[in-house]
């Protein structure tokens, strides 16, 4: 669920391009550390977000320039804490959605990176109650749209329960040229390729 809920006053500030004023006090530096993000739910960057790199009182500065170049004026988004391994699978559904013999294989999402064929840029495993890895645990960040494969080397069979809120904006992403992008939505919305969107229109 969001944290809260708020309509910027400004597209950017000049010469900042990843600075979104906000129409409410926010408290100093409550979102500094890239543990947060905004996600506009109206406008033309509705569905798009970005990772929160800092705040002060009257605004956000976020990640992804091109996200707040589609955003106007009055338009309305919402800041969300990231989701993480330890959130995404916590320790109550060992033994139900993976157990000791699972990897999670995990993507960048970056438009920078994306390329075809890709190999998984982190990889956790579940080990001692834990999980662990190069750089990981329970507390690496899941961004949104996050590609990710749950590996299960056991012969044992698993039931994937997921976490989350449906969410009640329209489904938005980046694409970036030349490389593979994952065109499903992610949502629990039956959803046909007639009616994805996919019709070559520019946003």
């Amino acid at each position: 669920r969001p944290v809260e809920t708020l309509t910027q006053t400004g597209s950017s500030f000049p010469g900042q391009a990843t600075t979104v004023a906000a129409s409410q006090s926010l408290d100093s530096g409550a979102y500094d550390g890239g543990s947060y993000y905004i996600r506009f739910i109206d406008g033309d960057a509705e569905g798009l977000w970005s990772t929160i790199v800092s705040n002060d009182g009257t605004s956000v500065t976020v990640e992804d320039a091109a996200v707040v170049a589609l955003a106007e004026s009055d338009d309305t988004f919402r800041i969300y804490a990231h989701h993480t391994i330890g959130s995404v699978l916590p320790a109550t559904l060992e033994g139900t959605s993976f157990n000791s013999q699972c990897q999670l294989l995990i993507y960048d999402n970056d438009l920078s990176s994306i390329s075809t064929n890709r190999s998984a840029a982190k990889v956790a495993f579940r080990a001692n109650g834990s999980w662990i890895g190069a750089g990981v645990s329970a507390d690496t960040l899941i961004t949104p749209e996050t590609q990710c494969i749950l590996r299960n080397n056991s012969s044992e069979q698993l039931e994937l329960i997921l976490y989350g809120s449906v969410p009640d904006y329209a489904a938005s992403t980046l694409v970036a040229p030349n490389g593979d992008v994952n065109i499903g939505t992610g949502y629990p919305v039956a959803m046909s390729l007639k009616n994805a969107g996919l019709d070559g229109a520019e946003r």
